[in-house]
């Protein structure tokens, strides 16, 4: 016999209001006075009654015949004692027979006698509930993600469909794989929890974390109230066993739940197989590592066929064979760069990490720098490169997108028309579409998912201005059957092409999709023998506009308007020879040798070199002495931070170092790092110490990265003679300047 329960407080009809919130008929009869005590409202329908005050005074007594009042009494005495007492009533509401589950049990009313706390459960309810029941089943049963139940020891309760193909089936015996390098094979009899794991060790732990209640110490606090973290417990990658074939990597997901029928604690699962997206994380950083790896000895290359190009002076004087050879050297090892570049802007694309960023720029700024790319290519096969960029374009100071994308996409559609027009012309076009047509570029426009936003600059809600770039040449053309392909990976009008030209096919399928994420449009037109029309539109959003100038002005490289009028400009000649522009190492370290007509270097600089490649090493010193500066080498960026550190116990860093050209990628401590330390702990301002990153990452969207660290700005390899030389020139010393500058610090050094 049950133990009675401790008497409880007794319940006042008031105490009982929250109950009318309840869907389901709850009521309180009072069997020693043989009345109702009290009814919540969904109890009134099936009692089939007006109102509670109807129901509360109606008369059971004279209703009950004596064996139900007997039963009444007897069950009651059963409550008293702790049992609760389930059994089938049939109610009659409006004459319609409705049969319940009911469930009794005791509560204390009033100066403490007890009464029958009766809950009906209506057939409809429960139904309702089977019902959606099912349906849930139902949809989970085609759901193509594996999905189990297990209890908190790790028990396989339940498995859809998917879970039973993937995993196998419960209690199937299958081997264990070992994580030790065992061998061996352990028979394994359970398709429980942890013995999906390939490591058991991380399968306990993660059991052990989903066994903790939802909240439990893991809470945070805002300063103000504790935040109670409820969510799911996550596994990124876990290497799980599968019924076929060797293990793979899931995405696993726990929660810890109440069994809707048993209120039992139990572990709901769902995995997620990730294994081809791990794969195309480790290509991408396989890939990465490799095109650096592979980038070294080219940037290398290509550095030392300047240097000997530029050796070719009447002292040391190159053949005509061999000066091809250099010049053919050097054309391939670019031709090799452009193809490791695409393939690696591709695999950023094809994995999803493309960053766009939104900074202020000039939109013409960046067609000179595409111009001024390729007319050195055009003038070598004697083409005509013309450029039309419309008043209305020029007159807009500055538009707010990525320039460095946008530079990419011209550049690249430049340079295939170059490639692929013999006689001829190249047109190269930009103005902004009509007003009406600007509409639909509104900045709401979506981005792809794959495209995150790097915002440098606060954009303002507005309208953005359609710029329509066309380029278009007069070279082989596109045969119709081939022009849908043309912007497809890998795409090229046919077979021969990439015989006779090169290229990955690539070049269009990146445009596009660069295109793409910047919210425009691509597309092309073309005429076999008649050559080919490319037109990009590319949504900008204006900043601000300048008044036009009617004074002639050139706005780069390739273009010149007077009075906003186009001109047509032909691309100009490779520049004049670079012979005897130089002087040689030795005269340059012989302190005996004097120009008098060239009077002090205007650009000698002392040059800390941060470099690990020995080889690089010897590259860029060659470099930098054959351009007149004196150079000091550390093999990696602590080696430079411990330069610096030492020559600040002397007069001055900035009395023995002009200039620091850092690596980026380096042992020990790397160029970030490097410029971090010498910016915040050794106190050395910008102004100071110029820093100069090098680095063969060919994203431009990384330098607002490199700038932040107090970089003064980044060059990419491969390092190239004339692009060194020219961002050195913007620091250059002159030695009266360094002079006075040593004479002053002497001055103010004590003792």
């Amino acid at each position: 016999m049950a133990a009675a329960p401790e008497k409880r407080r007794p319940h006042q009809f008031n105490d009982l209001e929250p109950l009318n919130i309840l869907k389901h008929p709850v009521w309180i009869f009072d069997s020693s006075q043989k009345s109702m005590f009290f009814a919540n409202t969904a109890a009134l329908e099936i009692w089939d009654s007006d109102s509670l005050e109807a129901l509360l005074s109606r008369d059971f007594a004279s209703d009950m015949s004596e064996a139900t009042e007997k039963r009444i009494d007897e069950m009651l005495v059963k409550l008293v004692g702790g049992e609760t007492v389930q059994e089938q009533w049939t109610f009659y509401p409006k004459g319609k027979a409705v049969t319940v589950e009911m469930t009794h049990s005791v509560v204390y009313i009033d100066d403490g006698r007890p009464a029958c706390l009766a809950e009906a459960e209506l057939p409809n309810h429960r139904e309702r509930i089977e019902e959606s029941s099912t349906r849930d089943i139902e949809m989970l049963r085609h759901v193509p993600v594996p999905v189990a139940r297990f209890d908190l020891q790790g028990k396989n309760l339940y498995q859809n469909p998917e879970d039973l193909r993937v995993f196998g089936m419960v209690g199937q015996k299958r081997p264990e794989v070992r994580t030790d390098g065992g061998g061996g094979e352990v028979p394994s009899d359970d398709n429980s929890f942890v013995n999906r794991f390939v490591d058991k060790e991380l399968g306990r732990t993660v059991l052990e974390k989903a066994q903790k209640e939802r909240g439990e110490n893991d809470s945070s606090t805002d300063g103000s109230s504790t935040i109670r973290l409820d969510t799911d417990y996550r596994v990124d990658e876990a290497e799980l066993l599968v019924d076929q074939g060797p293990p793979r990597h899931f995405a696993v997901t726990l929660r810890k739940s109440p069994d809707p029928y048993t209120s039992e604690p139990i572990i709901l699962y769902s995995a997620r197989d990730v294994t081809e997206i791990r794969q195309a994380r480790l290509k991408s950083e396989f890939m990465s590592v490799i095109a650096h790896e592979i980038r070294t000895p080219l940037h290398q290359i290509a550095g030392f066929m300047d240097l000997l190009e530029l050796s070719n002076r009447p002292e040391t004087p190159l053949s005509h064979s061999q000066l091809e050879s250099v010049k053919l050297v050097q054309k391939s090892t670019e031709s090799l760069m452009d193809i490791i570049n695409d393939l690696l802007d591709y695999n950023v694309l094809e994995a999803g990490h493309l960053k766009l960023s939104a900074v202020k720029f000039s939109v013409t700024s960046v067609l000179d720098a595409c111009v001024a790319a390729v007319e050195a290519e055009a003038a070598n096969k004697g083409l005509e490169l013309i450029c039309e960029f419309s008043e209305d374009l020029q007159q807009q100071e500055q538009h707010i997108g990525d320039p460095n994308k946008l530079r990419q996409i011209i550049i690249n559609l430049l340079l295939n028309a170059v490639k692929f027009t013999h006689k001829g012309s190249v047109t190269f076009k930009a103005f902004v579409r009509d007003e009406d047509d600007r509409m639909q570029y509104s900045l709401s426009s979506t981005t792809p998912e794959t495209v995150s936003q790097s915002t440098e600059e606060t954009k303002d809600d507005g309208i953005k201005q359609i710029i329509r770039f066309e380029v278009i040449d007069t070279g082989i053309g596109i045969d119709e059957c081939h022009r849908e392909i043309i912007f497809e990976r890998y795409g090229q009008a046919n077979g021969s092409i990439q015989h006779e030209y090169g290229g990955t096919g690539l070049g269009l399928s990146i445009c596009k999709s660069l295109t793409e994420a910047m919210g425009g449009k691509i597309g092309m037109e073309s005429e076999v023998g008649n050559g080919t029309t490319f037109s990009l539109e590319i949504p900008l959003e204006p900043v601000s506009a300048s008044p036009s100038n009617d004074s002639p002005q050139t706005n780069g490289v390739g273009s010149m308007n007077i009075g906003g009028v186009p001109k047509v400009v032909i691309a100009p000649s490779p520049a004049a020879s670079r012979n005897n522009q130089y002087k040689s190492d030795a005269a340059l370290n012989d302190p005996n040798n004097s120009d008098s007509s060239s009077g002090p270097h205007p650009t000698s600089l002392r040059i800390l070199v941060a470099e690990d490649n020995a080889v690089s090493q010897k590259m860029i010193k060659r470099m930098l002495v054959t351009m007149g500066h004196s150079v000091t080498i550390a093999c990696n960026g602590q080696e430079a931070v411990d330069a610096l550190q030492k020559e600040q116990a002397g007069p001055s860093v900035v009395a023995t170092y002009d200039l620091v050209l850092m690596d980026i990628q380096m042992p020990v401590l790397d160029g970030v790092e490097a410029t971090k330390v010498i910016r915040s702990r050794l106190n050395i301002k910008q102004d100071e110490l110029p820093v100069l990153g090098l680095t063969a990452s060919f994203h431009k969207s990384d330098l607002g990265t490199y700038l932040r660290v107090g970089m003064n700005t980044c060059l990419s390899k491969p390092i190239r003679f004339d692009a060194l030389k020219t961002a050195l020139e913007t620091f250059a010393v002159d030695d009266e300047k360094r002079q006075r500058q040593t004479m002053l610090e002497s001055d103010e050094t004590p003792g």
